[in-house]
């Protein structure tokens, strides 16, 4: 479908999304470019955990001639430094939170009906000009027809600032029917360090996944698997995904309301009755998002958790007929070791043309001047943090 007319945009605040998701709900059961952080149960405990304290407001975008709803966002705003300077970034979709308490969106897009992104963008930039704003910050966006309307339709006069970065996945679909065979798809090096490890870990019993069977036990398993995962970050000297309350209640919450639909896997995997690590991933239109991990480490270099985990959980999907195993945006080792094709996802800023916004590119320029002849390398604002997912 192509549009015909313009959209229109029209503000709500957060607190409408009872009376808003009905049609959020069919934009994204509409639209081929939803992904599972775009459904209405994401937004439904984003905004339980976060939607009091930023204060994130809707936009429903209209078809001006019909008057149907053709499009939906959500704006959340955050005020952040920049050097002497306060900026406030909005960001499309989910996003803002505090970097400890930070979920982290993914396969981004415009949420709107195939065929009206260009539309929706230039009437979210009229939106936008009516309000007060520094930074828009769209994350974790996937290639496609949304990107194109940002950069054309919306923002044609302001150059965006990219950070691009691989999201690493394996077509379980074009696996044979061993693991042998996906392993054989796989480097010598990683090859040899997971049938070592697998073998050494066989010598404790069988190799197994368990998967959680109901809601209490997926949640006990959330908590078992947010121990590992905060045991291994503690002795590093560092705080983990999970210290973050609000972190571990969003996920809590988002379990009760996706695993009754099938939205979430629990998995354990155990060596006889050895635990080597728990998985926490998302499904939707039977792809598997691998979102965090808890993995138990050992003295013993040859063994490899994260490795076997993986790769075991890969094989139960592909058993089970997923389609995809996506490690998600990162630049890890085993993301790469492990996977077999890989996408780009975008982490797009757009800056508004005021003095302010003149002066802190003057300074960013400076401090990159002084940065090459250093030989340091400036910490910049838009690049994704995804370190405390595994």
């Amino acid at each position: 479908m192509t549009a015909t007319s313009p959209a229109v945009a029209i503000p709500y605040p957060w607190t409408s999304w009872p009376h808003l998701e009905t049609g959020w709900t069919e934009l994204a059961v509409g639209s081929p470019h939803t992904s599972f952080f775009l459904t209405p149960d994401w937004i439904d405990s984003w905004l339980a955990a976060f939607g009091a304290t930023l204060q994130p407001r809707f936009v429903v975008f209209n078809d001006a001639v019909s008057a149907t709803t053709v499009g939906m966002c959500l704006l959340a705003s955050r005020t952040e430094r920049r050097g002497p300077f306060a900026v406030r970034r909005l960001y499309l979709n989910t996003g803002g939170e505090d970097p400890a308490d930070e979920t982290v969106i993914e396969y981004n897009a415009l949420l709107c009906r195939e065929g009206w992104e260009s539309e929706i963008a230039a009437a979210l930039r009229k939106h936008l000009d009516r309000t007060a704003w520094d930074e828009f910050a769209a994350n974790g966006m996937m290639e496609g027809p949304s990107i194109q309307a940002l950069t054309s339709a919306a923002f044609p006069d302001r150059p965006a600032s990219p950070t691009k970065v691989q999201s690493h996945y394996v077509d379980l679909a074009r696996l044979g029917p061993s693991v042998d065979t996906y392993l054989a798809r796989l480097s010598r090096n990683t090859r040899e360090q997971i049938r070592r490890s697998w073998r050494i870990y066989g010598e404790q019993g069988p190799l197994a996944v368990e998967a959680a069977a109901d809601l209490p036990e997926a949640l006990a398993m959330l908590d078992e698997l947010a121990q590992l995962h905060q045991d291994s970050w503690t002795a590093r000297g560092k705080p983990g995904a999970f210290a973050s309350k609000r972190f571990t209640a969003f996920h809590r919450d988002l379990i009760r309301r996706v695993f009754p639909k099938g939205g979430v896997q629990l998995l354990r995997i155990r060596a006889g009755s050895a635990v080597i690590g728990l998985l926490y991933n998302f499904v939707h239109a039977r792809r598997v998002y691998s979102y965090q991990s808890g993995l138990r480490f050992s003295d013993d270099n040859r063994l490899k958790p994260g490795l076997v985990a993986h790769v075991a959980a890969i094989r139960y999907c592909r058993e089970a007929g997923l389609l995809e195993y996506d490690f998600l945006a990162g630049e890890d080792r085993y993301k790469h070791s492990l996977s077999t094709d890989a996408r780009i996802l975008t982490w797009l800023v757009f800056e508004r043309s005021t003095l302010k916004m003149r002066a802190i590119r003057l300074l960013r320029g400076l401090k990159r001047g002084i940065s090459a002849r250093v030989g340091w390398q400036a910490p910049h604002a838009g690049r994704p943090d995804f370190g405390k997912r595994v």
